[in-house]
């Protein structure tokens, strides 16, 4: 009798390990088998590539050059095949005066078949009223990383900074400073023109952000002395004009 409980001990533990090594993988685990998703964006103006202190570029009303333009993107978003959004955990600080050609690089995504991407310029408002210092320092919204981008005298996240000389009456030249970032002046870009599925190894989605478009598009914006700089103050009325124009700042090349 002991004979037969042993061996049938024995039994059972065989196929219980033998059940385990056969458990499916999960794909989300197998980052290998997950296509590479690249969304390169190029910073222009007018179509030409941005050269940061060295060119002037014709607006409507002024000439302008860039000495800085950074900006939050968070709060990505994958369409799936049934019309569905999957929300995807994923922020990045572009700076664009050091790196003209950004490329953000999504792995790991789940199996299945996609048809568009929605994102955000800026932070939600959980995370822009959060303690920075909080974050690890090789996160985006970290002092370490984004420190030049958040409030020291205000609560918040710069969302857009740019800033540059431009033309007052020529040879004089003045500043301009933008910082563009409150709850209520978020960005969301949503493309539904692109598709991808789970064979695919590489998917490279190209980006241009026009910079003419922030003076542009709709509204076209003169330097004057009383709307040269913005920190988005609550009633700051450039700062409201100008997030108009930031919908048509990243197109889908």
């Amino acid at each position: 009798m002991r004979k037969l409980i042993l061996a049938a001990s024995v039994w059972v533990m065989f196929f219980t390990l033998t059940g385990c090594n056969e458990k499916p993988v999960d794909p989300i685990t197998n980052p290998e088998e997950a296509p590479v998703v690249k969304m390169v964006i190029s910073h222009e103006f007018n179509g030409q590539r941005i050269n940061f202190n060295s060119v002037e570029y014709a607006t409507t009303h002024n000439l302008v050059s860039f000495a800085e333009l950074s900006y939050f993107l968070t709060d990505f978003e994958f369409k799936k095949a049934d019309g569905t959004w999957m929300p995807f955990a994923y922020q990045a600080l572009i700076r664009a005066r050091q790196t003209p050609v950004d490329t953000l690089v999504f792995t790991n995504l789940p199996k299945g078949a996609y048809q568009g991407l929605r994102f955000k310029l800026g932070v939600d408002s959980v995370n822009n009223h959060a303690d920075p210092a909080l974050w690890p320092n090789e996160h985006p919204l970290s002092i370490m990383r984004g420190g030049t981008m958040h409030w020291s005298w205000n609560a918040g996240y710069i969302f857009f900074k740019l800033e540059g000389r431009f033309f007052k009456d020529a040879p004089i030249q003045g500043a301009y400073s933008y910082h563009i970032g409150r709850d209520d002046l978020i960005t969301q870009y949503t493309f539904e023109d692109i598709s991808f599925n789970y064979n695919d190894k590489v998917v490279v989605l190209p980006m241009r952000f026009e910079a003419k478009n922030f003076f542009e598009t709709p509204h076209q914006h003169m330097m004057r002395d009383s709307a040269l700089f913005s920190h988005s103050a609550f009633d700051d009325e450039v700062a409201e004009i100008l997030h108009g124009n930031m919908s048509n700042l990243i197109l889908k090349d």
